[in-house]
């Protein structure tokens, strides 16, 4: 199978590059400029026929999308459009990122894929244009027919792998510059590690079910403050945890309070924590 990862060289990226690999694979470095320019994609793609495209490319930095709305809308929604027309062209199946920021946090059992979104901030919104195009309805003036498209939406949570900045390593750097370290509490979500994701990511792309949005995410629940203690206790750190609330850490973009991802379609993932393990072992 001829399988076309774009942004390769991103966290996700690198890891289905490595269990795809048996695949002849087309791994485009898009960057965000690149992602939106439709010509050039599409005259790569057509070249390299892939009867699979991930597009991993995103603008991810939550924060940044708060004064950068416009930029955002464009790179994490309008042009998916552009992905989809070329995908309905050649006749590839688009398995398109999105993540739990699509959701406002409060729902108490957590997120299920056919759940209504409702972003609090810029990120989700531009996450939720993609999958609105996708789903053939019209949202920023964009609407494509993606009736003969086989298409996936992937929604992913609380992500951290080898290969980009994330909250793990980040948390790492901290508990070992400081004695004390403040945690917030009342965040909740699933921790994914990439390398699960994307095993799963490579079963949607191997099997091709019916198209729809799913759910990716390792089991169990955790909030920032457990997540955290658990990387403590792997590493054996010394370091003293205090419990902190968001409001302790204001930030330009809202994120959603409680949202973890309910798979109900696709074989249920090992728990975070073993997950963790393996990764920091």
């Amino acid at each position: 199978m001829n399988i076309a990862i774009l942004g390769a060289k991103g966290m996700l990226g690198i890891d289905l590059s490595t269990v795809l690999q048996q695949h002849t694979l087309t791994l485009l470095d898009i960057g965000y400029g690149d992602i939106t320019k439709s010509t050039e994609l599409r005259e790569i793609l057509t070249l390299k026929q892939p009867h699979v495209v991930i597009n991993c490319a995103a603008f991810t930095r939550v924060d940044d999308c708060e004064s950068q709305k416009e930029l955002a809308v464009r790179i994490n929604g309008l042009a998916v459009a552009d992905i989809a027309e070329i995908c309905k062209d050649i006749n590839a199946a688009l398995i398109h990122i999105s993540t739990d920021y699509v959701f406002d946090g409060t729902h108490e059992n957590g997120y299920f894929e056919d759940d209504i979104p409702s972003p609090i901030n810029t990120y989700g919104y531009s996450k939720l244009v993609g999958e609105k195009i996708l789903q053939g309805e019209e949202i920023e003036g964009r609407k494509i027919d993606t009736q003969e498209l086989k298409w996936y939406i992937v929604r992913l949570c609380w992500l951290y792998g080898k290969s980009g900045k994330n909250f793990v390593d980040t948390m790492i750097e901290v508990m070992k510059k400081n004695q004390e370290v403040k945690v917030v509490t009342d965040q909740w979500g699933k921790p994914t590690w990439t390398m699960d994701a994307a095993r799963q990511i490579q079963l949607i792309a191997e099997t091709l079910p019916e198209s729809g949005i799913y759910h990716v995410s390792n089991e169990g629940i955790a909030n920032r403050f457990q997540w955290v203690s658990k990387i403590k206790e792997v590493l054996a750190l010394h370091t003293i945890l205090i419990e902190g609330h968001s409001s302790d850490f204001p930030t330009p973009a809202k994120r959603p309070m409680y949202s973890p991802l309910v798979n109900t379609k696709l074989p249920p993932m090992r728990s975070w924590d073993k997950a963790l393990e393996e990764y920091l072992s």
